[in-house]
């Protein structure tokens, strides 16, 4: 593992209250890793406490521009060690009968694509000079499928939202050989299905026959993924121990892509 000056990594983690934010940020400090934990909800001061009292020793902030957290990763530890963009969509995964399949594209390229971009642009220039990172975008594995619209619950995947998921899976690819000399790793986990929110609406319960016979049809291992299996990745690619394994597009799919 590389040793690190001041014996400790230090991590950001964006959108932490949905997605895999929650088990990314624990699987972190089980690691022992600083971890500073970005979320808009958090200017709700009752919010912030309430997630620092779920996860005990991590810190937030409620910063959105890609400077500004960069910045306050600086002088709050001196360093960035690892970055998890953990980015949701801007709107509905799936798609609406507008009657045009690309009217949604600039949101969803906006949201998935641009900012994790602006954020890494920012984060890179510390990492350099330390000579060492750990970058994970959270992307999606839809687009590693065939056809890339397939989801559950009968509905199809908007174009905007598998559009941008696959050309955040392709930056990963490009930025990792650009970066590789710096001994800075970049990599994408692509989960399909992982359960959080973003795939289990309220309004339909662990028993609903119609949902789950659809996730059957859509995941070989027939459930979702858990929280504590994609934070254990998580945790794993960015410990360290495995630099070598960059440029990367790993799906958390249950062999579902």
């Amino acid at each position: 593992m590389i040793q690190l000056k001041n014996g400790r990594r230090t991590a950001l983690v964006t959108n932490v209250t949905t997605y895999v934010g929650p088990p990314a940020v624990q699987a972190l400090l089980d690691r022992d890793v600083t971890v500073l934990c970005q979320d808009e909800s958090f200017s709700d001061r009752e919010a912030a406490a309430a997630f620092e009292r779920a996860h005990p020793g991590c810190e937030v902030t409620s910063s959105t521009e890609p400077d500004e957290l960069v910045q306050e990763m600086l002088s709050r530890y001196g360093q960035i060690d690892v970055l998890i963009s953990n980015d949701v969509p801007r709107g509905l995964t799936s798609t609406e009968s507008s009657g045009d399949p690309l009217h949604d594209l600039q949101p969803f390229v906006d949201s998935l694509l641009l900012a994790p971009a602006k954020l890494v642009s920012a984060t890179l220039e510390s990492m350099k000079r330390e000579r060492f990172g750990s970058i994970v975008l959270v992307t999606s594995g839809a687009p590693l499928r065939n056809p890339v619209q397939s989801t559950a619950a009968g509905s199809t995947l908007a174009v905007g939202y598998s559009v941008a998921r696959a050309a955040t899976n392709a930056l990963v690819r490009a930025l990792a050989a650009d970066v590789a000399e710096f001994n800075i790793q970049v990599n994408a986990i692509a989960p399909f299905y992982v359960f959080s929110p973003v795939f289990w609406p309220s309004e339909l319960g662990e028993k609903d026959p119609e949902y789950m016979d659809e996730i059957k049809r859509m995941v070989p291992m027939g459930r979702f993924g858990s929280p504590s299996e994609v934070g254990a990745l998580i945790g794993a690619v960015t410990s360290g121990e495995m630099q070598f394994v960059s440029g990367q597009v790993i799906a958390f799919s249950g062999a579902g892509c």
